[in-house]
């Protein structure tokens, strides 16, 4: 029933959200029972759907439903396919600023896409890769952040992200490249614990 009533009305949230969260469930619970094949063909259905999706309405690309469709495959180990989806969306959600230049949220999607995208890279041990996209999400995060000064979150997830690419250096055996990196996030942290004193996190 959610299937006709989500292709009939792409642009009720409502439907598109309860129609992808199925189809993830289904793919789930597919690869529990062994059934491989039967999940993969229910995951091309998924990014078919979201393919039409974003065509019909670009602001698709900034839900959080895209986001987890490239988990659930990333997660079932179909990276490649992950991949995919992370590149679709950051390419909308690039479009979207474009247009929407204001709107921090696309900011934010951005860079949770990028980071996700660059997960996946690392994980299929395309180090570079991993390391040039995590890069992007840093200039994503970092504009952010001298866009928002006052808002801590924006300060902590860039400190955050100075941390995972210093992993993604050291893992590539670039050790200087690392230790610059976790070093710049120790100053972050250090600047939120000054800024931010009742915060123990910080400390």
């Amino acid at each position: 029933l959610i299937g006709p009533l989500a292709n009939e009305f792409p642009n009720v949230e409502i439907y598109a959200d309860t129609f992808s969260r199925l189809l993830l469930d289904l793919v789930s619970l597919l690869h529990q029972e062994g059934k491989t094949e039967d999940a993969a063909k229910h995951i091309h259905a998924a990014i078919g759907f979201w393919d039409k999706l974003i065509e019909r309405d670009p602001l698709a690309a900034s839900s959080g439903i895209f986001e987890e469709l490239g988990n659930a495959l990333k997660d079932a180990g179909h990276k490649a396919e992950a991949k995919s989806v992370y590149q679709k969306q950051i390419a909308s959600i690039k479009r979207l600023i474009a247009e929407q230049p204001m709107v921090p949220g696309h900011q934010w999607n951005l860079f949770h896409a990028q980071r996700m995208h660059g997960f996946t890279s690392l994980e299929m041990n395309q180090l570079s890769e991993a390391i040039m996209l995590f890069e992007d999400a840093l200039d994503t995060i970092s504009k952010m952040a001298s866009d928002f000064p006052s808002d801590p979150k924006y300060q902590e997830w860039l400190a955050k992200h100075l941390g995972t690419i210093g992993k993604a250096f050291r893992k590539s055996g670039s050790k200087e490249d690392a230790e610059q990196f976790f070093r710049k996030r120790v100053n972050r942290f250090e600047q939120l614990a000054t800024t931010q004193p009742s915060v123990p996190q910080y400390q």
